[in-house]
Parts: C-alpha cells; sequence; structure tokens
C-alpha cells in the first residue's frame, strides 16, 4: 500500500513539474524584419460625412519577419501608434510560430503575438 502512495505521488508531482517547463519549452527562430507598414483604417461609409461612424482608435500594421527563405506577414494591433523600436528593417528578431500565429520575442523577454495573414517564399539569391 504504501508503495501505490509513493508512486501515486511520483507520478503527481512529474505531472506538475512539467506544467511549469511548458514555457521553457517554446522553441525561437532567429529572424528578420523586412518591414513594417501601417495599415489605414477601412472606410466602407457610403452616406453623409455627418453620418460617418467615428474612426478607429485602433492602429493596425503588417509586420513581415524573414525566417530563412520564408517571409511570414503578421498583423499588430495596438491602442496606440507605438511600434517597438526594435522593428526596423534588417533588426534580428526571436520568433515563433505556432499555427496561424507569430510571436515576436522583444529584448525584455516580453512576447508580441500577432495573427499571420500571408506568407510567402523569398526567391532564391535574395
Amino acid at each position: 500500500m504504501k508503495r501505490r502512495n509513493f508512486d501515486f505521488l511520483l507520478l503527481l508531482f512529474a505531472l506538475l513539474s512539467s506544467f511549469g517547463m511548458a514555457d521553457e519549452a517554446k522553441i525561437y527562430q532567429s529572424g528578420t524584419i523586412v518591414s513594417v507598414e501601417r495599415q489605414e483604417p477601412e472606410n466602407t461609409y457610403i452616406g453623409a460625412a455627418t453620418d460617418a461612424p467615428l474612426r478607429s482608435d485602433v492602429w493596425a500594421y503588417r509586420v513581415s519577419v524573414r525566417i530563412g527563405g520564408m517571409v511570414y506577414v503578421g498583423h499588430y494591433e495596438a491602442a496606440t501608434s507605438y511600434v517597438p523600436g526594435t522593428w526596423t528593417r534588417g533588426h534580428p528578431v526571436e520568433v515563433r510560430i505556432e499555427k496561424k500565429q507569430m510571436y515576436l520575442r522583444m529584448p525584455s523577454g516580453e512576447e508580441i503575438k500577432m495573427q499571420i495573414v500571408g506568407r510567402h517564399r523569398v526567391p532564391l539569391g535574395s
């Protein structure tokens, strides 16, 4: 009976410690910022200007990151016009791709999540 309790506690400890290590298991790749372009909000309103809805307070950007021979384009939204200073053309960045999401790791360790809206191969020799 004591052996069974010991085995159960050992299994429980192993499971709990594996949850704590999930954050550390994230695998990042080295990438390079290709471009950061501000996206204008779409205005599909047709009618008098006084009846038009207010402009969006969300700032949207298209962030292109090259990883090896592939360029991933992410959609980034912010409440302010702030874009991290490290997001300049040619700047190296640590990137993690997970399904349809791209995560850029900032120098502070913070992750910025964005939806992947496109990707394309880079021509050979570029």
